[in-house]
């Protein structure tokens, strides 16, 4: 699966030496920040989770948000006859987009342990309009001119993407991309027929249909 997806499993490696229960568990260097999607999940697996399967097979690890707005953490759900470690796989799901800290505890026989990550949760794709006006038609009398151009940024690996865009009254723009990959960039630009000249400033606005690839629940977000 690819990093880019929403749903990936961020198995940290190299954490498999058998170890004195009373150290700190190994993190295989300093914890890295994690990214999620808004509104969908992703799982995690901490790199004590191999270390300390021995130790506690019997208890599951547990992680904290610093702010369930943003993100939530709950633990998933194994399945039956699956590996020791999986019993700690973690599932943060992204809400809204924004910061926040994971606090993730294992129990040990000598003590409690926590490690800490920052997280940052993205929206699944960004957005600007970067012009949205009216100009009169040449020649044409009471038509104009609605242009408007934008551009998208993908944060995750997304299919069947449904732009449109709306200018006043009147829908601009419809474009469909069955692929969008993960941290490409999109730009769109549309100039169509319109009525009379409106008396004041055209605004426009862009909303979005898509699915994560891979994943088949729709999502959509507007703006």
């Amino acid at each position: 699966m690819s990093r880019g997806l929403a749903l990936a499993v961020l198995a940290i490696a190299g954490c498999t030496d058998i170890i004195d229960p009373d150290e700190t568990p190994p993190l295989c260097g300093d914890p890295q920040p994690i990214w999620a999607i808004s509104q969908h999940s992703m799982t995690y697996l901490s790199c004590f989770d191999y270390a300390y399967a021995w130790d506690a097979p019997g208890v599951r690890h547990r992680g904290h948000s610093s702010d369930t707005s943003v993100v939530t953490v709950t633990n998933k759900v194994p399945d039956p006859g699956s590996a020791p470690y999986e019993n700690n796989i973690l599932v943060l799901t992204g809400h809204t987009p924004g910061t926040a800290v994971i606090t993730i505890e294992a129990i040990t026989s000598g003590g409690l342990k926590r490690h800490v990550h920052p997280i940052t949760v993205r929206l699944a794709l960004e957005t600007e309009i970067t012009r949205c006006d009216a100009e009169p038609i040449p020649g044409v009398e009471g038509a104009t001119h609605l242009a408007m151009d934008a551009w998208g940024k993908s944060n995750a690996n997304l299919k069947n993407l449904n732009v449109t865009g709306v200018a006043g009254r009147d829908t601009v723009m419809q474009v469909f991309m069955e692929r969008m990959g993960a941290f490409t960039r999109a730009e769109w630009s549309v100039k169509a027929a319109g009525g009379p000249m409106p008396q004041e400033p055209v605004q426009c606005e862009l909303s979005f249909e898509f699915e994560m690839h891979g994943h088949g629940v729709p999502q959509i977000e507007g703006y």
